[in-house]
């Protein structure tokens, strides 16, 4: 293997090398974050799925998940979901 391709297939190993090195620096610092950090604190216990944001079921009506992850997603599932709120008691 001459130099050049060494040197290029050496570079994920470092890179990894360096990630892992910047995190266990950086790890003690992560709680002083979250405590003094009124916009991290706001939603901590929904992160780690201690509140729900999803409000109680009310009786005698559905209850449909969408599931969308992308901008595209989302455009494609608002037709659907307009169709439930027209027809259904949503």
């Amino acid at each position: 293997m001459n130099t050049e391709k060494r040197k290029y297939f050496n570079m994920p190993i470092l890179y990894n090398i360096f990630l892992l090195l910047f995190f266990l620096v950086m790890l003690p610092f992560i709680p002083f974050v979250y405590l003094f950090s009124k916009k991290r604190r706001a939603n901590m216990l929904e992160r780690l799925g201690f509140k729900h944001l999803i409000s109680p079921k009310i009786p005698g009506t559905k209850r449909v998940w969408i599931h969308a992850l992308s901008v595209g997603e989302v455009k494609s599932a608002l037709p659907l979901v307009l169709f439930f709120l027209e027809t259904s008691n949503f």
